[in-house]
């Protein structure tokens, strides 16, 4: 049998370790929330353009202007997946935004990022044949 420099062995563990640690972070891809409605910035403001649920977005509609996600103020349409990654599948959040010329607030309720397990199990396989190839590359060097 082949005898292994400590270098190798320290690498080893690394790679093991990090594989360890993607395992433990699945239950959070799989928790984690998102907008009942898909916006994008429009002159500067993040514009509703999708309705994705149309029951968790309360009276929130295509057109509006999202103005303040649970009192924070909606520069951009970045901060409201950041602001809804702090919450979890299922809460309702205040959301005051623009329609037309009034402003108006409703509660939305947040639902899952990804709506089937299909990514997770996708990337878990592809994650499990990368880590292969490497200790095959670090096995065999």
């Amino acid at each position: 049998m082949k005898q292994f420099p400590l270098r190798i062995w320290l690498y080893f563990a690394c790679d093991c370790l990090v594989l360890v640690v993607c395992f433990l972070h699945i239950p959070s891809l799989i928790q984690r929330a998102t907008t009942p409605f898909q916006v994008e910035d429009r002159n500067g403001r993040p514009f509703v353009i999708n309705v994705i649920d149309r029951k968790a977005c309360g009276t929130l509609e295509r057109g509006d202007i999202v103005l303040r996600w649970r009192g924070e103020s909606v520069v951009v349409p970045e901060a409201l997946e950041f602001l809804s990654d702090i919450s979890s599948i299922g809460d309702t959040v205040p959301v005051t935004y623009q329609h037309g010329d009034k402003i108006e607030e409703s509660s939305v309720a947040l639902i899952p990022f990804y709506p089937s397990l299909r990514f997770v199990i996708i990337t878990y396989f592809v994650g499990l044949g990368i880590w292969g190839v490497g200790m095959y590359i670090l096995w065999f060097q």
